[in-house]
C-alpha cells in the first residue's frame, strides 16, 4: 500500500510547534489555576483584614453600636462586601442582606464557630460564588461572631482579563517560537541535503568533493560532516590505489604475456628447425643450452607467480633455522657473480672478520630475498658495484644490500613493494624481471618478523635496509650452529 512520504522539514517543523503549544498550554492552565488561588487568598486576606477588627469592636461585652454598624454596612457594600453579624446563639443580630442569613452553608460554619477560630471558604449564593470569613468575637467560649461574604464576580472578572492576557501573549510567543522553529528546521534541513547531494556526487564518482566545515559550535551534523569528509578522503586513496594497482595489473599481463611468448615462440623455432633439420650437428648442442636457459627462465617466472600467491594467501611454509651471513652472501655472489661480470661492475661483501654473523630464518627463502636485491642492483647500476653487509644490533640483525645505480626518485619510493609495480620498464627484459620481485621480498621480510627500508635519490644508488630478529617469535633461545 502506497503511504505518503513525509519529509524532514514537516516533521522537525511539526514536531518543534507541537512541543511549544503542549508546553503553553501547560503553562497557561498552570498559571490559571494558579491566580485562581493567588485571587482567592488575597480576596481571604482582605475579608480577614476587616473581620478581625470588626469582631473585637462588636464582641457582645460591649454594646452594639447600630448607627456605626449601619455605616459600616454600606461602605463594605460599596466594595461588593456584605456584613452579618451572630450572637452566642447563632442568631442573626445584623445582616447585611436577608438572605444571607438563610444559606445552608451557614449551619456548617455556626458549627466550626464552636472551636472559636476563623473559618474561610466559598460557597454558592444562587447562580453566583461568594467568597466567606468568619471570625469568632471574643475569646474562649464562643459569643457569637462576624461573618463577611464577597461575591467573586470581581475576581472571576479579573481572572478572565489575566486569561486573555496569558492566551493572548501564549499566542504571541507560539508565532515567534514557530518562526523561529521553521528557520531552525530549514537550516536543519539544508545541512542534510548539502550532505545528500554531496553523497550523490560520490555515487556518480566525484571522489574529490569534500563539505566545508565550522570547527566553532560543533554538533552532531557538523560530526558527520567532518566523518564523511574522511570517508570521502579515504574513498579517494582507495580509487586512485584501485586505479593504480589495475594499471599495474594490466602492465604485468603485457609484460607476462611477453615474457611467456618470447621464450616459447624461441623454443618452438628450435623445435621446428631441428626437426626439418636445419641446424648443422655442431650447433645443436648450443640450441639445446638456449633452449635450457628458456625453460629455466619460463620456470623462474611460474615459480614466482606460486610464490606470491602462497604470501599473498598466508599459505607460505617457513622452516627457520640459525645460519652463517657469510655462507649466504658467498653463495648469492656465487650465482649472480656472472651478471655483474657482464655489466662490468663489482658485486662484494662487507663483513666483520672478527665475529661469525648469524641470521635466523628459512635459508631458501632469504636467499631468495638476497638474490632479489642483488638482482635488482645489478639491473639499475651500470658502473660501480653492488654491495652486501650486515651487522649485529641489540635485538636484531641488520643487513644492507647498496648500489651505486640510477636510484629512485620520491613517486618510485611510494610504490615500490607494490606488487606489478616496475621502476623502469625498460630494463624490465634483463634477467626476466616481472614486477613481482620486490613485493616478495617484503612480504617474505615480514613473514620472517622482520622489517625492510629502502633510501634512495636519483642518480645516487639505492640502499635497502632488511632488519631481522634474533629469536623465534616465541622467545625460545636459539642455539648457534657450529
Amino acid at each position: 500500500m502506497y503511504q505518503k512520504k513525509v519529509s524532514l522539514f514537516k516533521k522537525v517543523l511539526w514536531g518543534h510547534i507541537t512541543v511549544i503549544s503542549i508546553a503553553l498550554l501547560i503553562l497557561s492552565t498552570l498559571l490559571t489555576v494558579i491566580l485562581e488561588k493567588v485571587f482567592y487568598m488575597n480576596e481571604v486576606r482582605e475579608l480577614r483584614k476587616i473581620g478581625v477588627p470588626l469582631a473585637q469592636q462588636t464582641n457582645d461585652l460591649k454594646p452594639v453600636d447600630s448607627k456605626f454598624i449601619e455605616r459600616l454596612d454600606q461602605l463594605l457594600r460599596y466594595n461588593h462586601i456584605y456584613l452579618m453579624i451572630v450572637d452566642q446563639n447563632n442568631q442573626p443580630i445584623f445582616a447585611g442582606k436577608k438572605e444571607l442569613a438563610f444559606l445552608p452553608m451557614l449551619k456548617d460554619v455556626f458549627q466550626q464557630n464552636k472551636h472559636g477560630k476563623v473559618v474561610e471558604g466559598q460557597s454558592d449564593w444562587g447562580k453566583r460564588t461568594i467568597t466567606w470569613i468568619m471570625v469568632p468575637r471574643g475569646s474562649g467560649e464562643s459569643k457569637g461572631a462576624i461573618i463577611l461574604f464577597s461575591p467573586v464576580q470581581g475576581m472571576l472578572q479579573a481572572l478572565r482579563r489575566t486569561q486573555v492576557v496569558i492566551w493572548i501573549v501564549a499566542g504571541i510567543a507560539l508565532v515567534v517560537s514557530s518562526v523561529i522553529s521553521r528557520w531552525f528546521s530549514t537550516h536543519l534541513v539544508q545541512r542534510i541535503q548539502r550532505l545528500r547531494a554531496l553523497t550523490k556526487e560520490i555515487h556518480q564518482g566525484n571522489f574529490q568533493t569534500r563539505i566545508k566545515v565550522k570547527e566553532e559550535g560543533a554538533d552532531e551534523i557538523t560530526a558527520l560532516a567532518l566523518d564523511f569528509n574522511q570517508m570521502a578522503e579515504h574513498l579517494s586513496q582507495t580509487h586512485e590505489e584501485l586505479n593504480r594497482f589495475e594499471q599495474n595489473r594490466r602492465q604485468f599481463i603485457m609484460d607476462l604475456s611477453h615474457e611467456l611468448r618470447t621464450p616459447l615462440t624461441s623454443i618452438r623455432g628450435w623445435i621446428e628447425a631441428l626437426q626439418k633439420d636445419y641446424i648443422p650437428q655442431s650447433d645443436r648442442m648450443r640450441v639445446y643450452q638456449s633452449m635450457k636457459k628458456e625453460i629455466e627462465r619460463l620456470i623462474r617466472l611460474i615459480y614466482e607467480l606460486m610464490d606470491l600467491e602462497k604470501i599473498r594467501s598466508g599459505k607460505i611454509e617457513l622452516k627457520k633455522e640459525t645460519h652463517y651471513i657469510r655462507d649466504l652472501f658467498e653463495l648469492v655472489i656465487d650465482q649472480l657473480d656472472w651478471m655483474a661480470e657482464e655489466k662490468g661492475i663489482a658485486l662484494n661483501m662487507e663483513l666483520p672478520e672478527e665475529d661469525e654473523l648469524v641470521i635466523y630464518g628459512d635459508y631458501d627463502r632469504l636467499l631468495q630475498v638476497l638474490v632479489n636485491l642483488v638482482k635488482n642492483g645489478i639491473q639499475f647500476t651500470d658502473q660501480g658495484e653492488v654491495r652486501m653487509g650486515a651487522k649485529q644490533e641489540k635485538d636484531q640483525t641488520l643487513i644492507w644490500v647498496r648500489d651505486t645505480g640510477v636510484g629512485l626518485d620520491q613517486e618510485a619510493l611510494k610504490h615500490i613493494w607494490e606488487r606489478f609495480f616496475k621502476v623502469d620498464p625498460s630494463r624490465a627484459r634483463y634477467g626476466g624481471e616481472t614486477g613481482l620481485g620486490l613485493a616478495i621480498v617484503k612480504q617474505l621480510v615480514e613473514a620472517h618478523g622482520g622489517q625492510i627500508e629502502v633510501e634512495s635519490q636519483p642518480g645516487a644508488g639505492s640502499t635497502f635496509y632488511l632488519r631481522f630478529p634474533l629469536s623465534p617469535a616465541n622467545h625460545i633461545s636459539v642455539q648457534v650452529l657450529s
